[in-house]
């Protein structure tokens, strides 16, 4: 059931017709110097948080390291907020109703085979995945700690979307999973002991391999493979949207696994937004949800999970893409 108090993104999108903007090439040279000011307080908020955690191993100072880890983190969310206020938006786009079904996808009649051999490639791309300094420690750690330190207030690791009882699975929607002595979490060993065998990781190729062992340490797609779980990687920018082919293959790996009795774990950096996007379009194709639906059901178990504009608006095209293809059905049926 829909809640009352429910807020649904498409209110602010133009859904009668196709408008794309694009933004002068040129930033304000006020909005430019913001931008780089955000970048800044990101760097300098995670020394100093890093600093902190140091200094509490070699000073053993917990006065400092509560105030340096504080003030780092601080910092960081700070200059994250300000590169997502005044990043520029080169294009928005805003749905527009087709009379087109989904794209033809491969990945609907794969068998287990070929679904090994889509996995081993997507591995083999993670793990030559080049990253620089500015894009790790200026965009991934600040959005990193800050969905770390929203720990504190209530936001869980992961939460169960979906028990599927006939073949007695589920579907697990969450954050990127971490092993951290400091944090106490082996996220690995947690989730394979509550059933979980596959896992969907929709982040950039960077995200699951790159670690400094202190802002994060993720389960890379090797340890997945040793610890014999299923990986399946799709590569995706962060505050972007997910485009249409990509969001069929995800959709189609939850099914596939779910198909096979295999419970999966969905996630992104924090669960929130590019997960919950294709979480939700699976709940559109194979449990019968509208697109309101999906975004209520999973808000009703991950708080947290949320978007608007793209991203929104893809929810809206996949949903009417899958009412497209059944009214042909149906159509061909009566013929």
């Amino acid at each position: 059931m829909i809640s009352a108090s429910t807020s649904f993104p498409e209110n602010n999108l133009i859904l009668s017709q196709a408008k794309v903007t694009t933004a002068s090439n040129n930033e304000t040279s006020t909005t430019s110097l913001l931008r780089k000011i955000g970048l800044v307080l990101i760097a300098t908020g995670t020394v100093v948080a890093i600093a902190g955690i140091v200094g509490l191993t070699l000073v053993g100072c917990v006065s400092f390291t509560l105030g340096a880890t504080v003030a780092g983190i601080t910092l960081a969310i700070t200059g994250l907020a300000m590169q997502i206020l005044f990043s520029e938006k080169k294009k928005e786009t805003l749905f527009q109703k087709t009379t087109e079904g989904l794209p033809e996808c491969p990945e609907v009649t794969f068998d287990e085979l070929q679904w090994e051999e889509l996995m081993h490639t997507e591995r083999k791309i993670v793990t030559e995945e080049k990253l620089s300094w500015k894009k790790y420690y200026g965009q991934y750690c600040g959005a990193y700690l800050y969905n770390q330190s929203m720990g504190a207030l209530g936001w869980h690791a992961w939460d169960t979307i979906l028990r599927i009882p006939e073949s007695k699975t589920q579907i697990v929607l969450g954050a990127l999973p971490i092993k951290s002595a400091l944090l106490s979490r082996q996220d690995l060993e947690t989730l394979k002991a509550e059933g979980i065998e596959a896992i969907l990781s929709v982040t950039e190729l960077f995200e699951n391999q790159t670690t400094d062992g202190i802002t994060s340490n993720p389960i890379t797609p090797e340890e997945w493979v040793e610890a014999d779980i299923l990986q399946l990687q799709l590569g995706t920018p962060d505050f972007e949207t997910i485009p249409l082919k990509t969001i069929q293959r995800g959709v189609e790996f939850i099914r596939w696994n779910i198909e096979n009795g295999r419970s999966v774990y969905v996630h992104c950096k924090a669960g929130r937004g590019r997960s919950a996007l294709i979480l939700m379009c699976y709940l559109i194709r194979y449990q019968d949800m509208s697109s309101k639906q999906a975004y209520a059901h999973v808000q009703e178990h991950r708080k947290q999970a949320g978007f608007s504009g793209d991203k929104y608006a893809s929810l809206l095209d996949y949903e009417n893409r899958v009412q497209n293809d059944l009214k042909k059905v149906n159509i061909e049926n009566l013929v």
